[in-house]
């Protein structure tokens, strides 16, 4: 009987949600503050449209639900985002105080030197996204983080005083974890276990950078004194939202 009730109850949201408009689904994005769903065409079962965060384009986002999750009245999507510098794709879910994803893919070059770009620095190769998994609140505070990115390596430019520098890092990757509701990665050497980068939210929408001394002699411009490689030399906070 109980088995019997579930199924009509599953199949009746599956009806629901195959009739119903993609509109709704976008309007359950832009609850998300600073996330925005446009140009929404098809139904909650199967579509497409255009993210936006912070008013800026990401790519356009496709999506295809998962009908074993009707049976746990939860809604779940395989969903793909994609751009000319972007190729993410995995899962999407509903959690009870927001969203999760579990994403992989690729993140271009040029996506990476736009950002590279602000501090007048270019790189060469893409980053690969392995695992990534993540939740947050419609508020945008993280609740879980976890993932490795990993960049080919290959030639660096970046300015100093003298004028740009050039120099060949080894491939890198970078673990992704969560701390009292902030983002961290810490990256390194492939064949390494020594940190070369530290990255962190901040409150207000900043981050803080931190250069290790191993890095600085990577470059080719060892850091002085006898602080050990892992010691953090130069620090940089800045915003980003």
């Amino acid at each position: 009987m109980i088995r019997g009730i579930l199924v009509v109850v599953a199949l009746s949201a599956a009806l629901l949600v195959w009739k119903a408009p993609a509109a709704l689904l976008r309007s359950a994005f832009n609850a998300v503050q600073g996330v925005d769903l446009v140009d929404t065409s098809g139904t909650l079962w199967t579509g497409q449209g255009r993210l936006l965060v912070d008013q800026g384009p990401v790519g356009r986002l496709t999506w295809q639900i998962e009908p074993g999750a009707l049976l746990g009245l939860q809604l779940a999507y395989q969903v793909r985002l994609s751009s000319d510098d972007i190729d993410l794709h995995g899962g999407l879910r509903g959690t009870p105080s927001g969203f999760g994803a579990d994403l992989e893919g690729l993140i271009t070059n040029a996506a990476l030197n736009r950002f590279a770009g602000t501090y007048d620095m270019t790189l060469a190769g893409d980053i690969r996204v392995e695992a990534l998994h993540v939740a947050a609140a419609y508020d945008r505070r993280l609740e879980t983080l976890r993932g490795t990115l990993r960049w080919q390596g290959g030639p660096v430019s970046y300015p100093e005083a003298g004028g740009m520098q050039r120099a060949e890092l080894p491939p890198l990757f970078a673990e992704l974890t969560d701390d009292a509701g902030h983002a961290v990665a810490r990256v390194f050497a492939e064949s390494g276990t020594t940190p070369l980068l530290h990255v962190r939210t901040l409150d207000g929408g900043y981050y803080r950078l931190g250069v290790t001394k191993l890095l600085t002699r990577l470059v080719g411009r060892p850091w002085r004194g006898s602080d050990p490689d892992h010691q953090i030399v130069l620090e940089l906070e800045e915003q980003f939202l």
